[in-house]
Parts: structure tokens; sequence; C-alpha cells
């Protein structure tokens, strides 16, 4: 029976990559055909997906019982990063570009009539 919900992605991937090796060498032109990407597209989804891993684990050691980076609450408020500001989604930005643009033409405007 499949299953109801959809492994993530990641892991999706990671296991077509170690299906498609020896485990020596990934055959990333199969794990191309299997995923619809192309070869250096591949490559470097795995080379992030490694790194990703790779700095999770601490001296040799993970710890397998947090779900994710964003989910681990810090040890203490030293650890804790400094507050950022969320950025803007791309339908904000396309808003703040239009109203810069309005502010500017309004401003090339007004120069215009001080001059005449």
């Amino acid at each position: 029976m499949p299953a109801t919900t959809q492994p993530d992605p990641s892991l999706l991937f990671l296991h077509l990559c170690i299906q498609n090796s020896d485990l020596n060498k990934i055959d990333f032109a199969a794990v191309g055909a299997a995923t619809g990407l192309n070869i250096p597209a591949v490559r470097m989804r795995y080379s992030r997906l490694k790194k990703s891993l790779e700095s999770s684990i601490v001296d040799g050691k993970v710890n397998l019982n947090v779900k994710s980076a964003e989910n681990a609450a810090p040890a203490s408020a030293e650890e804790q990063p400094d507050a950022s500001p969320a950025s803007p989604s791309s339908a904000q930005k396309k808003k703040n570009r239009v109203a810069k643009r309005k502010v500017v033409g309004k401003q090339e405007k007004v120069a215009v009539k001080q001059e005449h």
C-alpha cells in the first residue's frame, strides 16, 4: 500500500543517489534521468544536500531526536541569533519598486517645474 504522505524531497533525492551508485561513485546521469534534471543540476543539488547534511554532524555525532535546525531551541540565550526582520515577499518587493518609481517620477516632475 503506498504511503499517504510524501517523504521530504531531499530524502527522496538522496535515496535515488544511493540507488544509482556503487557506494563509491554516484551515477549522476541515472539520477538525472530519474528526476528529469540535467547532470550539472544533479551534481549541484547533491553537493548542496551533502553540505547541508554535513553541517548537522558535530564531532562525528548527530542528534536524531531534533526534527530540524529551525525547530531546535538553542541551549541558552547567548546562542539565540539576533532577531532580524523577515524578508519581504516577491509581491511586496514589486510593490516597493513600483512605489519607488512613482516617488522618483514625482521628484523629477517637481524639479522640471522648478526650472521653468
